[in-house]
């Protein structure tokens, strides 16, 4: 199973194989801001992946499209809601709650 971590808190939980990054923080309680529920249709669960970029869903065109919009995206970004887990992943949470 693949294994999500999130820093800065160094929480590090197993996920499902095709689960997203922002069902295994909330199953396991990790604070993570979700304005939109996980539909992709705001930038509040973004994360920047540290390491395992490769371990993720490619991006589709509507994840782009929202984090072009966001106001603090890096080339690391990725929206927790629809980056889904092929293997095990680093990531930085941008906005906790």
């Amino acid at each position: 199973m693949p294994k999500v971590t999130f820093e800065p808190t160094h929480q590090t939980f197993e996920g499902k194989m095709g689960e997203s990054i922002l069902d295994v923080a909330l199953r396991n309680n990790v604070s993570m801001q979700h304005a939109c529920g996980g539909f992709s249709a705001c930038s509040t669960c973004q994360v920047e992946v540290i390491s395992g970029e490769n371990s993720l869903s490619p991006m589709e065109k509507m994840e782009k499209e929202r984090l072009e919009g966001a106001f603090t995206t890096t080339y690391l970004s990725r929206l927790s809601c629809q980056a889904k887990l092929l293997g095990d992943v680093i990531v930085k949470i941008v906005n906790p709650e």
